[in-house]
């Protein structure tokens, strides 16, 4: 879909760290949902949230992991 709330696509992603405290986050409405950030070396939490309409988008997810030096 686009993205947008009027066709039920518009979803919102979200990067947490372990106690699920907000890091990042995108809130757009295109068809294509980015976060970026530095974090620890560990575990982080992605969350694929329904940005509230109703939505009932397929979405795929995309993980570049680029080591620091």
């Amino acid at each position: 879909g686009s993205g947008s709330a009027v066709d039920h696509t518009d979803i919102e992603l979200e990067l947490r760290d372990l106690r699920a405290e907000l890091l990042v986050g995108s809130y757009g409405v295109n068809a294509l949902e980015t976060v970026t950030a530095v974090v620890e070396t560990g575990a982080v939490l992605v969350y694929v949230r329904d940005a509230g309409s109703g939505n009932r988008a397929a979405y795929a997810l995309t993980v570049e992991l680029t080591p620091s030096p």
